[in-house]
């Protein structure tokens, strides 16, 4: 919003993944006026755990504990940052022992934590695939989901999907593609070799 005498470009709602907090100050540059921008991870200029993980494209498991610790951050409480690929993130209370919550940046689809946490997934797995003519994208995700429960491991965290080129164009292999939003990669046979 921008008030009748173009002082103020205001951030009203979902100023975080939305993107208004971004707008208004973009609009506020256009204008040469003042952004006003109140959500608290800003106010305090720390980096809030949902903006930091759309940076990194990283997948939110559960928005209510992405909430509870970035609260805790608000409020200046130590949290620990436990990542399987190289992240930083900007806060100045970042903590390897005595921390109130826990950040999780994993692959795994189930966490045991010693504090409040909040769960954030990388797309950084891949998976080779090969399958009988025919066979349906049902089949296909049930075996992948299968494999995925024993192993603890999350959907989300699926970047691409690989085959051969005698498989490219199988019907439930590019279902299953598309139904996980993964990348889609094919390797000739010299390549696997």
């Amino acid at each position: 919003v921008v008030d009748d005498m173009g002082r103020y470009a205001i951030s009203l709602v979902s100023g975080h993944l939305g993107g208004a907090n971004a707008l208004a100050q973009e609009i506020a540059e256009l204008l040469d006026c003042q952004p006003i921008i109140t959500t608290a991870s800003d106010a305090r200029k720390i980096e809030s755990i949902d903006l930091f993980a759309q940076k990194h494209h990283l997948v939110i498991a559960d928005m209510l504990d992405v909430k509870l610790i970035t609260g805790m951050m608000v409020d200046g409480r130590p949290i620990r940052l436990d990542s399987e690929i190289p992240l930083t993130l900007d806060y100045p209370h970042l903590a390897e022992t005595n921390y109130d919550g826990r950040i999780y940046v994993t692959s795994q689809q189930r966490v045991e934590s010693d504090a409040p946490c909040c769960v954030l997934h990388p797309k950084t797995l891949h998976i080779g695939l090969g399958c009988r003519s025919g066979k349906t994208a049902k089949e296909i995700m049930n075996a992948i989901t299968q494999v995925f429960q024993e192993e603890n491991l999350c959907l989300s965290s699926i970047r691409s999907i690989a085959t051969t080129e005698i498989k490219q164009e199988e019907p439930g292999i590019l279902e299953t593609v598309n139904r996980l939003g993964a990348e889609f990669r094919v390797f000739t046979h010299s390549q696997i070799r």
